[in-house]
């Protein structure tokens, strides 16, 4: 994958999402009668769509509609489809609280989701055609985050546990998850105590809890754990994050993932998150080194040259497959023709040898 530090690359599933939010926002507004200034009541008004999912036979559009409610200072986000023509659109669901990161099964008929209609975020099940969602988890930890393997019969997700438990039989460690969580609301004492970074990302606290995968049947059973142990099975903030970070390999055996940096205790001052191989039957883990292009240009003051040279440095002494373009007159774009001629021919063969 592409590691851009001076340069910019917009990935596809951020240029979609654009799209619909900007179409979104002009059609909300096309029905002004007079041309005046935008205002910021406008934006309030706007109904905002995003996280745009493609069917599998390419025929429907799943998205997220978010509607707020300035009154009630809070907002609603639900399920709608559209067809890939256009010519019909329908609401799939209307609970009213979150329903979001809606995900199609491999067969088109269902799509899984993300919600907290019922007070937690939890997994959910709803099939194409509408009807009644159905609640795929329970966890007292919560789910986001779904994946479907690819003969559906799998679902991945997402839970923050406390990873001293995460070693025991599920429904003995959700348990003591649950216990030692109320135990914490239920304490009048609201002090805390740090041995280690990271203690908190943006504005929530990590209260000493990992980020693991999860992999529950899709029509319905109990989850497993399927990375116990005291590392984030998925990047912990969405600056290191670009959208669904796992994925199953094709037979369903394994789950590959972007870990956190090793050791635990480094990786507050680390960005070098590396993929690994869990087999879900065996447990056993095997990581796999990111080949890694960087691109820097001179005159992008952005981000110091310096800082991509010792990306590639460390990249070169570590033994890690890299390459480092560089561009001595180019700013934070590469516009003079000949240089955007080699930045596509470097970019496209790095990605036909790695991705093929």
């Amino acid at each position: 994958m592409p590691a851009q530090v001076g340069g910019k690359v917009c990935p596809a599933f951020m240029s979609r999402q654009f799209i619909c939010a900007t179409l979104g926002l002009f059609l909300s507004l096309a029905s002004s009668q007079a041309a005046r200034p935008m205002e910021l009541e406008d934006l309030f008004r706007s109904k905002r769509v995003g996280d745009a999912q493609i069917s599998p036979d390419g025929k429907w559009v799943a998205y997220v509609v978010t509607v707020v409610d300035k009154t009630e200072n809070s907002s609603n986000s639900d399920l709608w489809l559209i067809s890939s023509d256009g010519k019909e659109s329908r609401q799939l669901t209307a609970s009213p609280r979150h329903d979001r990161h809606p995900r199609w099964s491999p067969d088109g008929k269902r799509i899984a989701f993300e919600s907290n209609r019922g007070g937690s975020f939890q997994i959910y099940i709803i099939a194409m055609n509408g009807g009644e969602a159905r609640a795929a988890t329970s966890l007292s930890t919560e789910a986001t985050q779904p994946v479907w393997s690819a003969d559906g019969r799998q679902i991945a997700f997402v839970s923050s546990v406390f990873p001293e438990f995460s070693e025991k039989p599920f429904r003995e460690s959700d348990g003591l998850n649950r216990q030692r969580q109320e135990e914490r609301d239920r304490s009048k004492v609201k002090g805390r105590v740090f041995t280690q970074l990271l203690y908190r990302h943006w504005d929530s606290w990590v209260d000493g809890k990992r980020q693991h995968l999860f992999v529950v049947p899709a029509d319905g059973g109990e989850p497993r754990d399927v990375t116990p142990g005291a590392r984030d099975a998925v990047p912990t903030s969405s600056t290191f994050s670009a959208g669904d970070e796992y994925d199953f390999s094709p037979d369903g055996n394994e789950l590959a993932f972007t870990a956190t940096p090793l050791p635990v205790k480094e990786e507050a001052w680390k960005t070098d998150h590396n993929i690994v191989v869990v087999n879900l039957t065996s447990g056993e883990r095997r990581e796999i080194t990111a080949p890694t292009l960087v691109i820097h240009n001179e005159l992008d003051f952005r981000v110091p040259i310096s800082e991509g040279m010792n990306l590639f440095t460390a990249l070169q002494r570590k033994g890690i497959p890299s390459k480092f373009l560089y561009f001595p007159d180019e700013g934070h774009w590469v516009l003079k023709p000949q240089n955007s001629e080699l930045w596509h021919q470097t970019v496209f063969a790095w990605l036909a040898e790695y991705l093929q």
